[in-house]
């Protein structure tokens, strides 16, 4: 159909970058292990355009249910698990795909080899970029897009910034999927027999996600912390609230009203015992 003889999908897509239809669209190719870099002169064109001259925004994700394995040698040995890896962005309301790859291998330098042959071109540092939980993603993003700083390095700046020692950012703004991290949650073993329990749990870390404020962040995760290592909750035998259950009465205020109106006596409140 593509004019292409043979099956032998990685000489395919050798033949495909030397055809003009797909002249500068296909960039590297790796044979064992098998990868693909590959994007559009649009594409290029897109994240340059004045239509997205000001913070500019991008998410990278990857997927493994697409592509079928590489059988390789007579004795028909597959490759491993082949991801799609994507770079999308937002113009005028529409996502839109601006990078491409297909990938044998899930590593942090793997991905930093893709993202930084694609950044070659020209393209100019992201403000912002979105990415899930892995972790060889994240490293790979924070080296590209923040001076190559490791993922550590970029966490511990942000903190140092968070708490006033410093006032200097990473030069790009690297933020988790808020999606991916309540999956994360909902997957925790320990939340799985009740369903209120992990209900009120899953509220709680999206709560602390929303947070833009580091001396709220603290003060609702101390209130978690309460909640979580106290073995009961409600009143004590002399009818009195329990740190827990003041902890917990006000959390479920704040996710109803956006606001934790507790003073540290309260917090800290030993009257019960």
């Amino acid at each position: 159909m593509l004019g292409i003889e043979g099956n032998d999908p990685i000489h395919s897509i050798i033949s495909l970058k030397h055809e003009v239809e797909h002249n500068g669209s296909i960039y590297n190719i790796g044979c064992d292990p098998f990868y693909v870099h590959y994007w559009l002169p649009i594409q290029e064109h897109i994240i340059q355009s004045k239509q997205y001259n000001k913070w500019k925004t991008i998410c990278v994700d990857a997927t493994g249910s697409l592509v079928l394995p590489i059988i390789r040698t007579k004795n028909k040995i597959q490759s491993a698990h082949i991801f799609l890896y994507q770079i999308i962005t937002v113009v005028d309301g529409k996502t839109i795909p601006i990078s491409q790859q297909l990938s044998e291998k899930q590593d942090m330098l793997t991905i930093y080899y893709w993202m930084a042959n694609w950044m070659n071109t020209g393209v100019t540092l992201p403000d912002e970029c979105v990415s899930d939980y892995s972790k060889a993603l994240l490293g790979a993003i924070t080296r590209i897009f923040c001076n190559r700083r490791s993922l550590q390095d970029y966490i511990n700046t942000c903190f140092i910034y968070l708490t006033g020692d410093e006032n200097q950012l990473p030069e790009c703004y690297v933020r988790i999927d808020v999606a991916h991290m309540v999956h994360i949650v909902c997957r925790w073993k320990c939340l799985s027999l009740r369903k209120p329990v992990k209900d009120f749990y899953v509220r709680t870390i999206g709560l602390l996600i929303k947070l833009n404020n580091i001396d709220d962040f603290k003060k609702t995760l101390e209130i978690i912390i309460v909640i979580a290592c106290s073995e009961t909750d409600g009143d004590n035998v002399n009818k009195l609230s329990t740190p827990s259950e003041n902890a917990r009465k006000h959390l479920i205020n704040y996710i109803s009203h956006g606001d934790i109106k507790m003073t540290s006596e309260e917090f800290n409140d030993n009257s019960y015992r």
